[in-house]
Protein backbone atom coordinates (compact mmCIF):
# COMPACT_ATOMS: atom_id res chain seq x y z
CA UNK A 1 0.00 0.00 0.00
CA UNK A 2 2.81 2.15 0.99
CA UNK A 3 4.81 1.60 -2.44
CA UNK A 4 1.67 2.58 -4.49
CA UNK A 5 1.02 5.66 -2.72
CA UNK A 6 4.54 7.01 -3.82
CA UNK A 7 4.12 5.77 -7.14
CA UNK A 8 3.40 9.40 -9.39
CA UNK A 9 0.96 8.86 -12.64
CA UNK A 10 1.91 10.56 -16.12
CA UNK A 11 2.74 13.74 -16.08
CA UNK A 12 4.52 16.15 -18.55
CA UNK A 13 6.37 19.70 -18.93
CA UNK A 14 6.42 21.67 -21.47
CA UNK A 15 7.95 24.71 -23.33
CA UNK A 16 6.20 26.47 -26.19
CA UNK A 17 5.97 29.32 -28.31
CA UNK A 18 2.48 31.16 -28.34
CA UNK A 19 1.50 33.79 -30.74
CA UNK A 20 -1.55 35.98 -29.94
CA UNK A 21 -3.68 37.39 -32.76
CA UNK A 22 -6.40 39.65 -32.07
CA UNK A 23 -9.56 39.31 -34.37
CA UNK A 24 -11.41 42.38 -32.88
CA UNK A 25 -10.95 44.90 -30.20
CA UNK A 26 -12.33 41.88 -27.61
CA UNK A 27 -11.85 38.38 -29.52
CA UNK A 28 -8.70 36.94 -30.23
CA UNK A 29 -7.02 33.52 -30.85
CA UNK A 30 -3.67 32.35 -29.31
CA UNK A 31 -2.67 28.87 -31.56
CA UNK A 32 1.02 27.41 -29.87
CA UNK A 33 3.23 25.16 -30.52
CA UNK A 34 6.40 23.56 -28.83
CA UNK A 35 7.93 20.47 -27.17
CA UNK A 36 6.98 18.47 -24.28
CA UNK A 37 8.60 15.84 -22.09
CA UNK A 38 6.65 12.89 -20.36
CA UNK A 39 7.57 10.27 -17.63
CA UNK A 40 5.08 7.98 -19.62
CA UNK A 41 6.37 4.31 -20.63
CA UNK A 42 6.57 3.16 -24.35
CA UNK A 43 4.16 0.06 -23.43
CA UNK A 44 2.78 1.28 -20.90
CA UNK A 45 2.00 -0.19 -17.35
CA UNK A 46 -0.36 -0.04 -14.22
CA UNK A 47 0.58 3.99 -13.48
CA UNK A 48 1.27 5.00 -16.72
CA UNK A 49 0.28 5.84 -19.86
CA UNK A 50 1.62 4.11 -23.35
CA UNK A 51 3.06 7.54 -24.70
CA UNK A 52 5.45 5.90 -27.00
CA UNK A 53 8.46 8.19 -26.39
CA UNK A 54 9.59 10.49 -23.57
CA UNK A 55 9.51 13.78 -26.01
CA UNK A 56 6.53 15.07 -27.61
CA UNK A 57 5.08 17.34 -29.70
CA UNK A 58 2.97 19.75 -27.87
CA UNK A 59 0.56 22.06 -29.47
CA UNK A 60 -3.37 23.71 -29.54
CA UNK A 61 -4.67 26.59 -28.86
CA UNK A 62 -6.89 29.19 -27.00
CA UNK A 63 -10.20 31.09 -28.37
CA UNK A 64 -10.71 34.23 -25.87
CA UNK A 65 -12.93 37.00 -25.03
CA UNK A 66 -11.19 40.32 -23.20
CA UNK A 67 -13.91 41.27 -20.21
CA UNK A 68 -12.09 44.59 -19.92
CA UNK A 69 -8.39 46.01 -20.16
CA UNK A 70 -7.60 43.48 -17.52
CA UNK A 71 -9.67 40.37 -17.20
CA UNK A 72 -10.24 37.76 -19.79
CA UNK A 73 -11.53 34.38 -20.28
CA UNK A 74 -10.57 31.40 -22.63
CA UNK A 75 -11.17 28.24 -23.93
CA UNK A 76 -8.30 25.71 -24.55
CA UNK A 77 -7.36 22.72 -26.11
CA UNK A 78 -3.92 21.26 -25.24
CA UNK A 79 -2.70 17.99 -27.24
CA UNK A 80 0.31 15.94 -26.43
CA UNK A 81 1.70 12.91 -28.61
CA UNK A 82 4.97 11.81 -30.56
CA UNK A 83 3.32 12.38 -34.26
CA UNK A 84 4.56 8.68 -35.09
CA UNK A 85 7.90 9.39 -34.26
CA UNK A 86 8.00 6.06 -31.91
CA UNK A 87 6.29 2.43 -32.24
CA UNK A 88 2.92 4.13 -30.39
CA UNK A 89 1.60 7.25 -30.64
CA UNK A 90 -1.01 7.35 -27.82
CA UNK A 91 -1.80 11.46 -27.67
CA UNK A 92 -3.36 13.07 -24.80
CA UNK A 93 -5.66 15.69 -25.16
CA UNK A 94 -6.87 18.26 -22.97
CA UNK A 95 -9.92 20.71 -22.68
CA UNK A 96 -10.95 23.51 -20.65
CA UNK A 97 -11.32 27.16 -19.79
CA UNK A 98 -9.16 29.41 -18.33
CA UNK A 99 -9.49 33.24 -16.51
CA UNK A 100 -6.81 35.38 -17.16
CA UNK A 101 -5.46 38.69 -15.76
CA UNK A 102 -2.79 41.07 -17.19
CA UNK A 103 -0.65 43.15 -14.94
Amino acid sequence: MCERFWTLPTSYGFASLLFTWNVTRRFFLEPFVGVAVSNGVSAGDATHNPIGCTTLIHSGGNIGYRLDDRWSVMVTLDHISNGNLCSRNVGVNNYGAKVGYSF
